[in-house]
């Protein structure tokens, strides 16, 4: 198998970085649930954050991308995906009008997943365009999860406040994978 990771909110903790910067408290599961109805998704960072909390990133510049904090699980998850992928690949957006996203991100993962070799960084919005038998993707987004899997892929959504996995438990993230990874759970 080959394991496709997404960074942000997967690898890397984008969303109490951008909280940080607009000067708000991170979303929580329950204000997430006060949003809508328990299977709807309806989180928005620019009503959260403001309109312009894009181009307070990019004024940010390459920094904020680079600086993000490791999610609490990376390492565990990391070794879970090595055990079982033949490669493993960071696939990421290379960001929301924020052209510096791109040069943070491949600092960003210099950083704090080495093993991955450069060659092995694929950023585009498009990630359904890498779907494929005996491909997984770990994402925190539903819709990537949608398309990928409508592309012949398969797929993991690490429980977020923002997604329809949000009512399980963030810090059961590697004990969940593993069992994915190994059949025991359902995607």
């Amino acid at each position: 198998m080959i394991t496709f990771l997404d960074l942000d909110g997967v690898c890397a903790d984008f969303h109490a970085a951008a909280s940080r910067l607009a000067g708000v408290a991170p979303i929580t599961t329950a204000e997430h649930r006060a949003m809508g109805e328990a299977n709807t998704c309806t989180y928005r960072l620019e009503d959260r954050m403001g309109d312009d909390i894009w181009q307070r990133i990019e004024l940010a510049g390459a920094d904020f991308w680079a600086e993000l904090e490791p999610t609490p699980w990376l390492g565990e998850m990391f070794d879970q995906v090595r055990e079982v992928s033949e490669e493993v690949f960071i696939l990421s957006s290379p960001g929301h009008l924020a052209a510096s996203a791109v040069p943070g991100k491949v600092a960003w993962c210099q950083r704090h997943l080495p093993r991955i070799p450069v060659r092995n960084l694929i950023f585009t919005g498009h990630k359904h365009l890498m779907a494929d038998i005996g491909r997984l993707l770990i994402d925190d987004a539903d819709d990537m999860c949608e398309r990928f899997e409508e592309y012949g892929g398969l797929t993991w959504c690490v429980p977020q406040p923002w997604n329809e996995r949000r009512s399980q438990t963030v810090h059961l993230v590697p004990e969940l994978l593993h069992l994915y990874l190994h059949g025991q759970w359902g995607a």
